[in-house]
């Protein structure tokens, strides 16, 4: 049976502790299935995300997966966020697959710093906005740093040099990624949904829309594949649940939490 007290938890910390680090308590208790932690994240009936319903492979559907996905990769990698660039990079290579094997095409992402520097504000606003709804104080050295960053941001889209070369934004990262050299399994499709659903369900608890969005199209794309490839199998499903969410709650935590620490040093 589970056991609260293996992680030193007891109702005095659990009132103790605000905001981010209560909701971080909590996810480390919920991901081991202590009722009263997922009870207290509102995580005791989780709702399964929505798959777009795409129903051919088309060009412009290829196009919208590879522009979202690259400019999440991108905005990913610079902010150190490594959940969001994995997301985006399995989305492209779904994409990339698809595109190279059904519509013969090799289609380049369009985007630029602009559309980056924007997807990143989102990104900072989505997660101001969380903090102060689990209570994380406004003026709060994390919050704090949040919105100097997303100020800087705001900067270089402006045009200030000074502040793209502060976010080490003077050059744009690669977006090659490892192709998909053969038709995946049914298994595989499978687990690329399923994982994508858990970030999924994750990412709306926590309000951040673009992580949402490239693991909602993740989803999409691997139906797609299951059903063109595998059309006598069982269709892709998956539910998550609340100790899934916690799981992925809990590494989401870190990397918020690794990234506002690097902000700080530098």
């Amino acid at each position: 049976m589970f056991s609260p007290w293996l992680f030193g938890y007891s109702k005095e910390m659990d009132a103790k502790l605000n905001g981010m680090d209560r909701v971080k308590h909590l996810a480390q208790l919920g991901m081991w299935g202590d009722e009263d932690a997922l009870k207290k994240l509102l995580l005791e009936n989780v709702e399964s995300a929505k798959v777009p319903e795409i129903k051919e492979i088309q060009r412009s559907v290829i196009t919208t997966c590879l522009n979202v996905g690259g400019k999440a990769f991108v905005a990913g990698v610079k902010m150190g966020l490594n959940c969001l660039e994995n997301s985006a990079k399995n989305l492209m290579a779904l994409a990339q697959f698809l595109e190279k094997d059904q519509l013969k095409t090799a289609i380049k992402p369009q985007i630029d710093k602009d559309n980056v520097l924007i997807k990143m504000s989102h990104v900072c606003k989505d997660t101001v906005n969380w903090c102060k709804k689990i209570g994380k104080e406004n003026d709060g050295k994390f919050v704090r740093n949040l919105k100097w960053y997303a100020e800087k941001l705001a900067d270089a889209q402006n045009g200030d040099h000074e502040n793209l070369k502060l976010l080490d934004f003077e050059q744009m990262p690669s977006l090659k990624i490892k192709p998909i050299e053969r038709v995946p399994s049914h298994m595989s499709l499978q687990l690329d949904y399923s994982r994508a659903n858990k970030i999924t369900t994750t990412a709306i608890y926590m309000q951040n829309t673009t992580l949402r969005t490239v693991n909602q199209l993740t989803m999409a794309m691997a139906t797609l594949m299951a059903r063109k490839y595998y059309p006598e199998k069982k269709a892709l499903s998956s539910k998550p649940d609340g100790q899934d969410v916690c799981q992925s709650l809990n590494s989401e935590l870190n990397e918020l939490t690794l990234w506002m620490d690097f902000i700080e040093e530098n």
